[in-house]
């Protein structure tokens, strides 16, 4: 897509002024003020969000609207504590949610941030300081280090300019700018040398540009557009959200059976008061209203446990999101490698010169700020121990993106020299001589060839060339000729020790990694290939190569491949998008123009250096950069998701056994199986050990590899093992038939508890129960104190007085543990047969992307 940024980095500075409409001098007063009125001011305007609307998301789950039908529902029954403790925990679920993406919508404010100082331009020949607010197109913007760039410019003239563009790319490097058209568009925003992007700040040299875009038109435009339309639903948010709805529908469904059931059975002998309360009794008793508390429960003690390992989480759902990526896509500078640049190796006749030599070109003119780039500190790293004597620099020619060298004239004592260093290729091309004699073809072959094989090994190089000087005064490009070749300087980013091990555990969970950087091709293959990524360093894809590709292609190239070299951060936004359509995804970034894709990722994880708009669009900060520390949070996540499926597995499978079991009985009886206050109390003795599900220990097999929520399978898996659970109860009512009903209701009450707690340790496993891994110690002692309580309530005067129990003699009782002994085996045996031969579960494993 052209943008203005992309037209005029291929016009040049006479086309701009005519484009525009305007000169040197800069606009006139009048025709400024005519501009602003038409363009608008320059301000970032995107669709923003009120804390009104924010709030109002929070009711859209059909979870919450379930548990807010189960408080009214509660209240009518007289249940007034039941009521207020899901009341209670929703609000707090609630008021999180809220208090997360509230913060989160202040991106915007934090972009604006950026572009809030006085820029210095020329009105009418005048200099003046006028406010950001009142840039427009044609404004001529004079440039000084320390400025604040407030509209993306187009350069019309530069001496030695360096802008500092980390906050939209990442890359630490100060660009060098110049006033030449590129031959062609560019892709990204790095590889456009005459433009410079509202807010960047420049870091040294001096020049004027002319505004090409302001406000949304701009670079920081499309970036805020994106991050503040952009809305976020998370993996489990969104399976949470589809469990409650099918809940929901099943509920009503049962509820109004049960009630019309009983009332076309009974006619005008039944009590409909009485049905009504039980049925609504009855379809509280399958809604999972603890399921908020365990899922809160669950995401502190996971965002405890990330803490520990350096990862903190903005988002307390993308905590089990992480379990689900499937594709983790990252940069590899800091993250793979140490982000350390380092002297790897020196090609030359003389090791020594080579040292003094660039040890000499790292010197400044007099009272000159110096600004070391990562080579330069490198540089002075490797010849810390190597004394050069006083430098003074007479000129410099600062480093180009053209001419891809720098030039200096420097004094050394009473001599002077001209040194260039840049490219292998374009330094190489003004010598004649190394070491006093002629350099043959011979000669120029080796060198190239040697700079090739660094590059393949995937090192930057940098030529060293200089001569003897007569200095004039002045320095000029024609005194670039008759060099004598120094020797070559190769750079490495050493690999992270963690690196290679993190790459391993993350292919041994089913993650597969791909790199998305703005470095070269040769740097990121060869990369890949070390922390084996890739296997040769051909298998690299450049933004210049994505960008020819239709939109198939495009998707097909991203899905298939897993690095990607020389691409755009709006190309990284485009990647995550088309692998977001089959996985999910989570993307590591650091500067302003990341967050589209720390937005649109399924988990947007950024470094504690990141930029703050970063930091705003992200769900997880790492505060060590290491892949080390997001493969933990992976596997965190999905023991997090293990245990949430654990508990709505039982939950679900208990409840919707009840539930059809008690629903039948009271259609062929003629009186309630159980009453609504003991089917209650069987609800709170349930949920008690379920509490502590989140300190529960998971199998090996729950993290091998992401899993989803499948409503079909869950719900299969369920009315399978609520079937069994009732047979066993018209089992019981068999047995019991010919007891009173206070009995029955007394003994169904132990039976249904006992039952349920005895399933929750044959169904925390695929295994058997023997087999699996054991259960926390906090789950088996709840558990144990809800069996000892669900044995002795009907024994006492609260058991009698307040839930009308009687007590059931010593046979009764073995015969109620004989029938939860018997089921607990049958669902083992079911177990065993429904994963042997279904192959189906609550979750279901991701399939992994093919290489």
């Amino acid at each position: 897509m052209q943008t203005p940024s992309t037209i005029f980095s291929t016009k040049t500075v006479a086309e701009t002024f005519a484009v525009l409409q305007s000169s040197s001098k800069g606009l006139t007063a009048d025709e400024a003020a005519r501009r602003l009125r038409e363009q608008g001011a320059n301000r970032i305007v995107a669709r923003e969000v009120t804390a009104f609307t924010i709030l109002g998301r929070q009711f859209r789950s059909p979870l919450v609207l379930l548990l807010l039908g189960a408080v009214c529902v509660s209240i009518f029954l007289g249940e007034i504590i039941d009521g207020i403790t899901i009341l209670g925990i929703l609000s707090i679920n609630i008021g999180l949610s809220f208090f997360q993406e509230y913060r989160s919508a202040h991106t915007l404010e934090r972009l604006r941030s950026y572009v809030a100082a006085t820029p210095t331009v020329r009105r009418g020949g005048a200099v003046q300081q006028v406010p950001a607010a009142t840039l427009v197109t044609g404004d001529i913007v004079l440039l000084s280090p320390g400025d604040i760039v407030q509209a993306d410019l187009r350069v019309t003239e530069s001496r030695g300019v360096l802008v500092d563009e980390s906050v939209l790319t990442g890359e630490s490097a100060p660009q060098a700018k110049s006033i030449e058209p590129m031959a062609h568009v560019a892709v990204g925003q790095s590889d456009m040398p005459a433009m410079i992007f509202s807010g960047t700040t420049v870091v040294s040299g001096a020049g004027e540009a002319i505004v090409v875009a302001t406000g949304s038109a701009t670079a920081f435009g499309a970036v805020a557009k994106r991050v503040a339309e952009t809305e976020k639903v998370g993996a489990f948010e969104e399976s949470v959200g589809k469990f409650s709805l099918f809940l929901a529908q099943y509920v009503g469904l049962a509820l109004a059976l049960v009630f019309v059931g009983n009332l076309l059975i009974e006619g005008k002998q039944a009590h409909v008061g009485e049905l009504l309360l039980f049925s609504l009794a009855l379809a509280i008793s399958v809604v999972p209203e603890a399921l908020p508390a365990v899922i809160a429960m669950t995401f502190a003690r996971g965002a405890s446990h990330l803490a520990k390992k350096k990862v903190v989480m903005k988002r307390l759902s993308a905590i089990e999101d992480l379990g689900h990526i499937e594709v983790l896509c990252t940069d590899k500078t800091g993250t793979i490698t140490e982000n350390n640049m380092r002297v790897a190796e020196v090609f030359g006749r003389d090791a020594a010169a080579i040292t003094s030599l660039a040890l000499q070109s790292l010197a400044v003119e007099a009272g000159g700020a110096q600004t070391l780039s990562s080579f330069d500190l490198a540089i002075q790293a490797f010849g810390k121990q190597h004394s050069v004597g006083p430098v003074t620099v007479l000129s410099r020619i600062p480093f180009d993106p053209l001419r891809r060298r720098e030039t200096l004239a420097v004094k050394t004592g009473n001599d002077a020299s001209l040194i260039s260093k840049g490219a292998p290729e374009d330094v190489l091309h003004l010598c004649t001589t190394e070491q006093g004699k002629s350099l043959s073809d011979a000669r120029r072959a080796e060198i190239l060839s040697a700079f090739h094989t660094f590059g393949k090994r995937g090192m930057r190089v940098l030529a060293l060339a200089t001569k003897p000087l007569v200095w004039q005064g002045s320095l000029a490009t024609y005194d670039e000729a008759a060099l004598s070749f120094v020797g070559l300087v190769a750079f490495e980013d050493p690999l992270k020790e963690t690196a290679i091990h993190a790459i391993q555990l993350a292919e041994k969970l089913h993650v597969r990694v791909k790199i998305l950087t703005g470095d070269s091709a040769e740097v990121a293959g060869a990369v890949a290939v070390a922390v084996g990524i890739v296997k040769t360093a051909d298998a690299v894809f450049t933004g210049e190569q994505l960008a020819a590709m239709t939109s198939d292609q495009f998707e097909r190239t991203v899905d298939e491949n897993d690095v990607f070299a020389r691409v755009t951060p709006d190309q990284k936004y485009l990647i995550i998008q088309a692998l977001e359509k089959r996985y999910a995804v989570g993307f590591l970034g650091e500067g302003i123009n990341d967050a589209p894709a720390l937005s649109v990722a399924q988990v947007g994880l950024v470094v504690q250096g990141a930029s703050d708009v970063a930091k705003d669009a992200a769900d997880a900060l790492l505060l060590d950069r290491s892949l080390n520390v997001i493969v933990d949070g992976i596997r965190e996540g999905r023991v997090i998701f293990a245990n949430v499926a654990k508990y709505i597995r039982y939950t679900l499978s208990g409840n919707l056994g009840n539930m059809v079991s008690i629903a039948g009985l009271s259609v062929v009886l003629p009186y309630l199986p159980i009453l609504p206050a003991q089917l209650l109390l069987v609800n709170l003795l349930t949920d008690l050990p379920l509490i502590s599900i989140v300190t529960d220990h998971v199998d090996p097999e729950d993290v091998r590899a992401p899993h989803r929520f499948n409503i079909r399978e869950l719900a299969n898996f369920a009315l399978l093992m609520g079937l069994v659970s009732t047979l066993f109860d018209f089992t019981f009512f068999g047995i019991f038939r010919h007891a009173s009903p206070a009995v029955i209701q007394s003994s169904w009450f132990i039976e249904s508890v006992l039952q349920e707690l005895a399933v929750i340790f044959a169904m925390r496993t695929r295994l058997p129960f023997f087999r699996g891994v054991a259960p926390s110690r906090m789950l088996a002692l709840l558990a144990m104190g809800a069996a000892v309580l669900t044995i002795v309530v009907p024994f006492t005067d609260l058991g009698h007085n307040v839930f009308h129990f009687v007590s059931p003699s010593v046979q009764q009782l073995f015969l109620v543990f004989g029938i939860v002994a018997t089921n607990f085996v049958v669902i083992e045996v079911v177990k065993h047969w429904y994963y042997r031969w279904r192959a189906g579960d609550v979750v279901l494993p991701v399939p992994k992307p093919a290489r």
